[in-house]
Protein backbone atom coordinates (compact mmCIF):
# COMPACT_ATOMS: atom_id res chain seq x y z
CA UNK A 1 0.00 0.00 0.00
CA UNK A 2 1.45 3.34 -1.06
CA UNK A 3 1.01 5.93 1.72
CA UNK A 4 3.14 8.65 0.14
CA UNK A 5 1.64 12.03 -0.67
CA UNK A 6 0.62 12.57 -4.27
CA UNK A 7 3.47 13.72 -6.47
CA UNK A 8 6.27 11.70 -4.82
CA UNK A 9 7.20 8.83 -7.09
CA UNK A 10 7.65 5.46 -5.40
CA UNK A 11 11.14 5.15 -6.92
CA UNK A 12 12.35 8.15 -4.82
CA UNK A 13 11.39 6.48 -1.55
CA UNK A 14 14.27 4.05 -1.76
CA UNK A 15 16.77 6.85 -1.04
CA UNK A 16 14.78 8.68 1.61
CA UNK A 17 15.97 7.98 5.13
CA UNK A 18 15.37 9.59 8.49
CA UNK A 19 18.29 11.21 10.27
CA UNK A 20 18.81 12.55 13.74
CA UNK A 21 19.08 16.28 14.13
CA UNK A 22 22.31 15.98 16.08
CA UNK A 23 24.93 13.38 15.39
CA UNK A 24 26.81 12.49 18.59
CA UNK A 25 30.24 14.11 18.65
CA UNK A 26 32.64 12.03 20.76
CA UNK A 27 34.85 15.09 21.20
CA UNK A 28 32.03 17.01 22.92
CA UNK A 29 31.03 14.72 25.74
CA UNK A 30 31.95 16.71 28.85
CA UNK A 31 30.16 19.65 30.45
CA UNK A 32 32.58 21.85 32.35
CA UNK A 33 31.21 23.29 35.56
CA UNK A 34 31.84 26.15 37.92
CA UNK A 35 31.20 24.68 41.38
CA UNK A 36 30.44 27.11 44.20
CA UNK A 37 30.25 26.41 47.94
CA UNK A 38 28.39 29.00 49.98
CA UNK A 39 29.45 29.91 53.53
CA UNK A 40 27.02 27.38 55.03
CA UNK A 41 28.41 24.54 52.92
CA UNK A 42 31.93 25.63 53.91
CA UNK A 43 30.99 25.68 57.61
CA UNK A 44 28.88 22.50 57.74
CA UNK A 45 30.13 20.12 55.07
CA UNK A 46 33.70 21.43 54.86
CA UNK A 47 34.04 21.82 58.65
CA UNK A 48 35.34 25.34 58.12
CA UNK A 49 38.35 24.16 56.12
CA UNK A 50 38.86 25.10 52.48
CA UNK A 51 40.72 21.89 51.61
CA UNK A 52 37.99 19.70 53.17
CA UNK A 53 35.30 21.67 51.32
CA UNK A 54 37.11 21.35 47.98
CA UNK A 55 37.78 17.63 48.45
CA UNK A 56 34.13 17.04 49.37
CA UNK A 57 32.96 18.82 46.21
CA UNK A 58 35.46 16.97 44.01
CA UNK A 59 34.33 13.58 45.37
CA UNK A 60 30.67 14.51 44.95
CA UNK A 61 31.08 15.68 41.35
CA UNK A 62 33.22 12.61 40.61
CA UNK A 63 30.37 10.33 41.74
CA UNK A 64 27.84 12.23 39.63
CA UNK A 65 30.21 12.09 36.64
CA UNK A 66 30.55 8.32 37.06
CA UNK A 67 26.76 7.91 36.98
CA UNK A 68 26.46 10.01 33.82
CA UNK A 69 29.37 8.37 32.00
CA UNK A 70 27.95 4.90 32.67
CA UNK A 71 24.44 5.80 31.51
CA UNK A 72 23.32 5.10 27.95
CA UNK A 73 21.09 7.92 26.78
CA UNK A 74 18.67 7.42 23.92
CA UNK A 75 19.20 3.65 23.57
CA UNK A 76 23.02 3.85 23.59
CA UNK A 77 23.29 6.38 20.77
CA UNK A 78 24.54 8.84 23.36
CA UNK A 79 26.92 7.44 25.96
CA UNK A 80 30.05 8.47 27.77
CA UNK A 81 28.75 11.93 28.62
CA UNK A 82 29.78 13.50 31.89
CA UNK A 83 30.73 16.55 33.89
CA UNK A 84 34.07 18.04 34.87
CA UNK A 85 35.00 20.75 37.34
CA UNK A 86 36.58 23.72 35.62
CA UNK A 87 36.67 26.02 38.63
CA UNK A 88 35.77 25.87 42.34
CA UNK A 89 34.82 28.90 44.41
CA UNK A 90 34.55 28.55 48.18
CA UNK A 91 32.88 31.31 50.19
CA UNK A 92 34.11 31.16 53.78
CA UNK A 93 32.05 34.18 54.86
CA UNK A 94 28.57 35.38 53.90
CA UNK A 95 28.17 38.14 51.31
CA UNK A 96 27.69 41.36 53.26
CA UNK A 97 27.87 44.06 50.59
CA UNK A 98 24.25 43.77 49.49
CA UNK A 99 21.82 46.58 48.85
CA UNK A 100 18.55 46.60 50.82
CA UNK A 101 16.17 43.85 49.60
CA UNK A 102 18.89 42.41 47.33
CA UNK A 103 19.17 38.61 47.35
CA UNK A 104 22.33 36.57 47.01
CA UNK A 105 22.80 32.81 47.46
CA UNK A 106 25.67 33.49 49.88
CA UNK A 107 23.94 36.09 52.03
CA UNK A 108 23.88 35.67 55.81
CA UNK A 109 20.10 35.79 56.14
CA UNK A 110 17.87 33.17 54.59
CA UNK A 111 14.83 33.62 52.40
CA UNK A 112 11.96 34.06 52.92
CA UNK A 113 12.35 33.64 56.72
CA UNK A 114 15.41 35.56 57.87
CA UNK A 115 15.33 33.83 61.27
CA UNK A 116 16.04 30.40 59.78
CA UNK A 117 19.47 29.20 58.73
CA UNK A 118 18.13 27.63 55.55
CA UNK A 119 16.62 28.91 52.34
CA UNK A 120 13.48 27.47 50.83
CA UNK A 121 14.21 25.56 47.61
CA UNK A 122 12.01 27.81 45.47
CA UNK A 123 13.86 30.89 46.69
CA UNK A 124 17.26 29.35 45.91
CA UNK A 125 16.18 28.45 42.39
CA UNK A 126 15.01 31.99 41.81
CA UNK A 127 18.49 33.37 42.58
CA UNK A 128 20.10 30.83 40.24
CA UNK A 129 21.43 28.46 42.88
CA UNK A 130 21.88 24.92 41.66
CA UNK A 131 23.19 22.71 44.46
CA UNK A 132 23.37 23.34 48.17
CA UNK A 133 23.43 21.78 51.60
CA UNK A 134 20.07 22.37 53.23
CA UNK A 135 17.53 20.51 55.31
CA UNK A 136 14.68 20.52 52.79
Amino acid sequence: VNKLPDGIPIIMTENISRRRRAIPDPMKNTCKMLVVADHRFFKNMGRGEESTTINYLIELIDRVDDIYRNTSWDNAHFSGYGIQIEQIIVHSEPEDSLLPKQKHYNMAKSQPDEEKDAWEVKQLLEVGFCMCVRAF
